[in-house]
């Protein structure tokens, strides 16, 4: 008998832990828990901010001090400007050996919340450069070009530039004159600010690289066009005219006209043969990333501008009028933004007439944005098999007006998109 109890009681054992193991397969187990957590400050990067300004002048005693960006200073004799003439420019400074003369009093502000050095530099010459290799420049009596330091929200003493004819300068120069100067300040970060370990991982910081060429006649603009590289800056200061092409070669330059006005003087074989004046790149030279601004063409000429492969390019507050066998030409690949710009010619060239003529792709577009153009010729082919795509290579923006476009005979397709602007109506060449 108690065999036989023995046995039901370990048969209801097996059984009852079979039916825990089944519950706890089927069974999720609470566990008891917690979390802490904190908030953290915002992260915010720091900036740099300089400024130059120069001294205008005194009132109550006190310097008036005004921004120099963009300014092209003229030096002092005997402490004051130069005189001017009758049509308002300032008559010519000549230098001779031994001569000392100084600009007007500069004065750099760190705007930003990061320290910073910088070093000033002359960034070009409106005169000879060549009478440049005799002058020896300082600032405040040291070598121009040294490291000088700003504490964030900081401001410098005045600083004070001078340039000095070398006693040896012989017979090779005479005869020329130097009556201003560009200035660019320099700057990078500086080591005072620390990250967890030390402060000097600011260290190699290096300053940026950009050089500002002043160009007031063509052998200027074609030595900058020859010398400029990347994130560079050619900045008009005068009016010029030009009967030549200036090539450039490389990309992502500024093409700053400053309000100047380039005048295109070519003869009647030059516009038929679409003699250049300013190309953007050639023959295997591609150049993109070009930002052509604040300029006016006029007179009579090929094309005004050729903009050779590339990508995309910037036209900003462009001016182009006159005699043009193409304004502008998009060659290849390029494309362009343009803003407040306005293109025209009189000239009736074998494009339809067209003062921009461009490839059609879908990638390397045309914008227009608050900009009119008489005419624009795409070159196009029914099943876009030539050029990326076949997609939409114009768009009329907002305050644009295009007057007439022209393609390829036999394109019957749409290559454009109006979004508030004015598009004309899709010609074939020779209609």
């Amino acid at each position: 008998m108690n065999s036989k109890n023995t046995k039901r009681a370990l048969a209801s054992s097996a059984l009852a832990m079979l039916v825990c193991v089944a519950l706890l397969i089927g069974t999720t187990f609470a566990w008891f828990t917690d979390t802490a957590s904190t908030s953290v400050s915002k992260i915010q990067s720091g900036n740099l901010d300089v400024t130059l300004e120069y001294a205008a002048g005194k009132t109550d005693g006190q310097i008036v001090w005004e921004s120099a960006e963009g300014k092209l200073l003229q030096f002092l004799v005997n402490g004051q400007m130069p005189p001017q003439k009758d049509d308002g420019t300032y008559a010519p400074i000549l230098w001779e050996p031994g001569c000392t003369y100084e600009l007007p009093a500069l004065r750099v502000t760190n705007g930003g919340n990061l320290a910073l050095k910088y070093k000033i530099v002359i960034s070009g010459i409106k005169g000879s450069a060549q009478l440049n290799n005799v002058i020896d420049w300082t600032i405040n009596d040291a070598d121009l070009g040294s490291d000088h330091h700003l504490g964030a929200n900081e401001t410098s003493e005045p600083l004070t530039i001078k340039g000095h004819m070398q006693e040896t300068a012989g017979n090779d120069y005479m005869n020329k004159t130097i009556d201003g100067i560009s200035v660019t300040v320099y700057a990078t970060q500086d080591t005072v600010e620390s990250d967890s370990y030390n402060n000097k991982y600011d260290e190699n910081a290096e300053y940026d690289k950009k050089t500002v060429f002043s160009v007031d006649t063509v052998d200027a603009l074609k030595a900058a066009a020859a010398n400029a590289k990347a994130g560079d800056e050619i900045v008009l200061s005068d009016d010029i005219t030009l009967n030549e092409i200036v090539r450039f070669a490389a990309s992502g330059i500024t093409f700053n006209g400053n309000g100047h006005k380039i005048t295109a003087d070519m003869t009647d074989a030059q516009v038929e043969n679409l003699a250049t004046l300013l190309s953007f790149g050639y023959g295997t030279t591609y150049c993109t990333g070009v930002t052509v601004k604040d300029l006016t063409f006029d007179g009579k000429g090929g094309r005004a501008m050729h903009f050779h492969g590339g990508t995309v390019s910037n036209l900003e507050n462009v001016k182009i009028s006159g005699e043009w066998s193409l304004a502008i030409n998009f060659y290849g690949t390029h494309g362009a933004v343009m803003n407040n710009c306005d293109i025209s010619s009189s000239y009736e060239n074998k494009y339809a007439k067209a003062t921009i003529f461009a490839n059609e792709q879908s990638a390397n577009q045309i914008v227009l944005n608050n900009t009119k153009i008489d005419s624009i010729f795409v070159n196009a082919t029914e099943n876009g098999a030539t050029y990326a795509n076949g997609g939409i290579k114009l768009v009329v923006n907002g305050g644009s007006e295009v007057k007439e476009l022209h393609t390829n005979i036999g394109i019957t397709r749409t290559f454009h998109e109006v979004n508030g602007g004015t598009g004309g109506s899709v010609l074939a060449d020779g209609e």
